[in-house]
């Protein structure tokens, strides 16, 4: 797992911009963070709203409340999702 710190966080977001991020909990539920995309190619595949289930990772900007061990600046791996909303699942970290 990596973690991004503070600058590099900020030269990302000026990149790349933020995005919101969903968050899968085991029981179903789920909790939207704030996050910057890491590179190019994961920036393109998020823009392209006809990607589906394209891995992509991003960097949490800010505390996720109940998802694992994941914290601010940690990389997590989202999924795309068209026009919506990437989401992250617990599976996917692994």
């Amino acid at each position: 797992m990596n973690t991004a710190v503070q600058h590099d966080i900020e030269e990302l977001q000026k990149k790349y911009g933020y995005i919101k991020v969903n968050l899968k909990h085991h029981d179903g539920s789920s909790e939207g963070i704030w996050a910057v995309v890491t590179n190019d190619v994961d920036h393109g595949k998020y823009k392209n709203n006809t990607n589906f289930g394209q891995k992509i990772t991003v960097v949490a900007c800010n505390q996720p409340l109940g998802w694992g061990d994941k914290r601010y600046g940690d990389e997590i791996i989202a999924r795309t999702a068209g026009s919506g909303r990437p989401t992250a699942s617990l599976s996917d970290q692994e």
